[in-house]
């Protein structure tokens, strides 16, 4: 919720080129806080609906790399070999068949999860991919979301696969941990933006000075 506010906060006081970043941001925190919400325990207490929390948790789900995968189309944009949009299109159509499926009754938000993983196995892979290279040509965002991009496809896919294929006996989420390694490229994106309107206010006084010389 902070870190939302944060970058909401940001977006009104910021200038055109990191706003949909920012808004990315944004729509990602919801995203993830409704997933967790709907993953906790403490659902039950403010609405008893199981099959209501069951179906938030599956459609957050197939969300969350979307929104995800917003915030690296942002980063990577002006990388001319990154195509984070073709990702984003496949978890798009993907969403879109297994909601369709649920509205006709059969299940798709279900049936659909072997799909998902493996799109977020290959998709989740081509990203980082281009987030290393780009980290490599000096890309300072790409080297900051570089952890978060690590942490929650490692830890999403542990879950997901642990809790769709029961393959361990526990249900403890471990994907909310990953909002540690995200907070560090919060903490990146503003510090660069601190970095550049420190540098701007100095150019204006520089110019200001010379004119009054």
């Amino acid at each position: 919720i902070i870190i939302g506010m944060m970058m909401v906060l940001y977006w009104f006081n910021t200038d055109k080129k990191m706003k949909p970043l920012y808004l990315s941001i944004s729509a990602f925190m919801l995203t993830f806080l409704l997933w967790a919400l709907a993953a906790s325990n403490i659902k039950e207490l403010l609405f008893d609906a199981p099959l209501f929390w069951w179906e938030i948790l599956c459609t957050t789900a197939y969300l969350l790399p979307i929104t995800a995968n917003c915030i690296l189309y942002r980063v990577l944009r002006e990388e001319p070999e990154a195509h984070v949009e073709l990702v984003i299109g496949a978890n798009v159509l993907l969403m879109f068949v297994a909601v369709s499926l649920e509205l006709m009754g059969k299940f798709g938000l279900n049936r659909m999860m072997n799909g998902f993983y493996l799109t977020l196995v290959i998709g989740e892979g081509v990203s980082f991919y281009w987030l290393v290279r780009a980290a490599r040509r000096g890309n300072i965002l790409s080297r900051a979301v570089l952890p978060a991009t690590a942490a929650f496809t490692v830890l999403g896919l542990f879950d997901g696969i642990g809790a769709h294929f029961g393959v361990f006996a526990w249900t403890v989420f471990l994907t909310p941990f990953g909002i540690y390694a995200f907070l560090l490229f919060v903490a990146g994106i503003l510090k660069t933006q601190l970095v550049h309107e420190a540098k701007l206010t100095q150019r204006a006084e520089g110019l200001k000075r010379e004119v009054e010389e």
